[in-house]
């Protein structure tokens, strides 16, 4: 099932900051994602498409998240967010430039592009 999630687009891995070095509270911090995204993977049907599915990881994220630290902190907590992918652009790429070995008796450059 995963490789046909996979092949439909779905995230192969997700990864997560839990917001914190201290090992004992990483462990907390990650059981409570796991559970919630565990439930979000088995709640995938055929008519789940991944941009909603990636939508539902960030909310996850973001309202567990809320609970890491106090109300006071809450502004501290960076919100994660994925905007919708596009298709890349097709950005055309600079030509190379291929320099003659330089004549110290000449004064001009004789650099040509190379494309």
């Amino acid at each position: 099932m995963l490789k046909s999630l996979r092949d439909r687009g779905f995230p192969f891995d997700i990864k997560i900051s839990l917001l914190t070095k201290c090992r004992s509270q990483a462990v907390e911090r990650n059981l409570k994602v796991a559970v919630g995204l565990k439930q979000l993977i088995e709640s995938i049907t055929s008519y789940t498409q991944p941009q909603d599915f990636r939508l539902a990881v960030d909310e996850l994220v973001n309202d567990v998240r809320l609970g890491f630290t106090k109300q006071s902190d809450a502004d501290a907590i960076p919100v994660r967010s994925m905007p919708p992918r596009s298709p890349p652009l097709s950005v055309p790429q600079a030509p190379f430039v291929v320099c003659s070995p330089i004549d110290y008796s000449t004064t001009g450059s004789t650099c040509q592009p190379f494309y």
